[in-house]
């Protein structure tokens, strides 16, 4: 219940299942609560992704020479 007091209160905020297992005969699921990515997080990623393409772009180069 508190946890669904905290998603209709921030609102940008999700249950995450994390772990399912069976206790008792009962199936059980553990959850989370998660937040989405800022605008700074996606471009940081962004720019993590090119630059590895750019280093793997050199290195396969490098192999074929």
């Amino acid at each position: 219940m508190r946890l669904l007091g905290q998603i209709e209160k921030k609102g940008s905020r999700a249950l995450v299942p994390l772990k399912g297992y069976l206790k008792n005969g009962r199936f059980k699921i553990l959850v989370g609560l998660g937040t989405g990515k800022t605008h700074r997080d996606r471009r940081q990623d962004l720019i993590k992704r090119q630059t590895d393409r750019e280093v793997n772009r050199v290195l396969a180069d490098r192999r074929r020479k």
